[in-house]
């Protein structure tokens, strides 16, 4: 997908550049690299939305239609055709088309004809996906897919606690949205309800699709039905009733098409979850832009308010020296940070499996009675439970870290004595652990033989074991990286102020007026960046 910028992103970026070149302009090449990678991120981006349903609910009808081209095989009346593949629909200049294997090659695409591509998706071609591939990626180019949006149809699923179903439901955790697909001309099947309730718990929007609304009287009434029904079922989503019908051409189409319905639908996505996803990263930008410019702003504060101390600089140089030595202890391998950081991960992991092994033991006792019905919904509660358990657990451990380390760097710069400006310096600021997203649907590994012969409870401990490690090694890595890089940080701020008052100690009054007027127009600069509330820690 090309990386073109829109205007926000654009906007944004230049923010962040006016921000890189004060960096460089006061020598702090690692702030300006890490303004570079920031600046880097503000191009148009691939937004994933997983689309999901029981087979021939109508998945492979609204991707067409949103897009204005027959480009996903649709599940003919007698049940031929129909999504045998994870299929990605992305934008792109020309149709374009790659495949992603399975086994010795897992992880590699291979470039393919794109109706060839089309023809492996499902359908007599690749009926059961006998081909083992992980996922068919498509380019469109389709203008409500420019922004960014892309859509991945995962294959029917029947069961939740399926095999399949649960290499669904670990794809609903790297995705922006889960949209979920069902018939217009039926109430919500408890299984549909199931479904959108276990998105909710993986996924930050929902979104149902009710397809066939000129096959019901009212449209109205079943878009009213389906959001009571999943009211009910504590589940917060927007519902569209939409037209799939074909409205294109041999010459193509212009998407969405006629129904108002579905120009809704496209819309929604637009703007509440392409837009949203945007509006984060852009938030998220402008924030280390803003702190990078306060750390600029304060180095400066800091070294102005020490050379005005009383008594002279010899004893503030002391102290600096002293500070600094124990801020490069802070950044060794060897700091109890470390330390305490890799023993609470491991304490981490084997909190969050006891806790799912508990939770498993209730579940086989329920499975154990009731209905199909019965069954399919502990499963998805169990799914509910065990997510929301362990995205708490992961929380608690990233605000344990944030404070330990927090203290020792208090520890660390306890003996300056600054004033308040100068203190804000030794702020470290560990933000919230951005969270792993798990693998894209085509990106997962097909179910073996060996999970389609576990009962659901095997398979929810595997998928949950394994989604637990990837996240307890991406968080602890993440922590391990932002503490680092905030000691490094305090000891290079540290070693700067030393260096400049130790070249002070010794100069003459117009040398010192100089230093002062330096410092002035570098805050001058740094006044124009003003945020309106200085950003805080919320690694909370």
């Amino acid at each position: 997908m090309p990386d073109a910028p829109s205007p926000a992103l654009a906007g944004a970026a230049e923010v962040v550049g006016l921000v890189r070149r004060l960096a460089e302009g006061q020598g702090r090449d690692d702030l300006a690299a890490q303004l570079d990678a920031i600046r880097d991120e503000l191009v148009v981006r691939p937004v994933p939305v997983l689309v999901v349903g029981a087979p021939g609910a109508g998945r492979s009808s609204v991707i067409d239609a949103l897009v204005g081209a027959p480009v996903v095989p649709v599940r003919q009346p007698d049940g031929a055709g129909g999504t045998a593949v994870a299929t990605g629909v992305q934008h792109g200049a020309s149709y374009a088309a790659r495949v992603v294997p399975d086994g010795p090659a897992a992880g590699s695409t291979h470039a393919v004809d794109f109706g060839e591509a089309v023809a492996l998706v499902g359908g007599p071609h690749n009926d059961a996906n006998r081909w083992q591939l992980r996922g068919v990626v498509l380019e469109v180019p389709a203008a409500p897919l420019a922004r960014g949006l892309t859509l991945v149809e995962a294959p029917g699923v029947a069961e939740l606690g399926s095999a399949d179903g649960l290499r669904m439901v670990r794809a609903m955790a790297g995705v922006a949205a889960v949209l979920v697909v069902a018939p217009a001309d039926r109430t919500l099947a408890p299984r549909v309800l199931d479904l959108a309730r276990t998105a909710q718990a993986m996924s930050r929007h929902v979104v149902v699709a009710l397809t066939g609304a000129d096959r019901v009287p009212r449209a109205t009434a079943a878009t009213d039905a389906a959001l009571l029904a999943l009211e009910q079922r504590g589940v917060s989503a927007a519902v569209f009733a939409v037209d799939c019908r074909p409205y294109w051409t041999p010459d193509g189409g212009v998407p969405p098409g006629h129904d108002p319905g579905m120009r809704a639908l496209a819309r929604h996505l637009a703007e509440s979850v392409v837009l949203d996803g945007e509006q984060q990263r852009i938030g998220r930008a402008l924030t280390e832009a803003f702190w990078a410019a306060d750390r600029l702003r304060l180095r400066l504060w800091a070294e102005e308010a020490l050379i005005e101390e009383p008594g002279g600089l010899g004893p503030t140089i002391a102290r600096l020296r002293s500070a600094a030595r124990l801020a490069e202890r802070l950044c060794a391998e060897d700091a109890a940070w470390r330390r305490a950081l890799g023993e609470g991960a491991r304490r981490l992991a084997a909190d969050i499996g006891a806790d799912r092994h508990h939770q498993l033991a209730e579940l086989a006792g329920r499975l154990a009675d009731g209905t199909p019905a019965d069954r399919e919904r502990a499963v998805a509660e169990a799914i509910v439970r065990l997510q929301r358990v362990r995205a708490l657990a992961l929380r608690a451990f990233a605000r344990q870290v944030a404070g330990q380390f927090r203290d020792e760097w208090t520890a660390v710069v306890g003996s300056l004595d600054l004033g308040p400006e100068g203190h804000s310096l030794l702020l470290p600021r560990l933000e919230r652990p951005g969270r792993a997203a798990a693998a894209a649907l085509t990106e997962l590994p097909l179910a073996g033989p060996e999970d389609h012969r576990l009962d659901v409870g095997a398979r929810l401990d595997h998928a949950f074991a394994r989604g637990t490690d990837r996240l307890v090694a991406h968080l602890e890595d993440d922590l391990a990286t932002r503490c680092r890089d905030r000691a490094v940080e305090l000891h290079r701020s540290l070693v700067e102020v030393l260096t400049a008052l130790t070249v002070l100690r010794d100069a003459d009054a117009a040398t010192r007026d100089a230093r002062r007027g330096t410092l002035a127009s570098g805050l001058a600069e740094l006044d124009v960046l003003e945020w309106p509330g200085r950003p805080v820690d919320d690694a909370r």
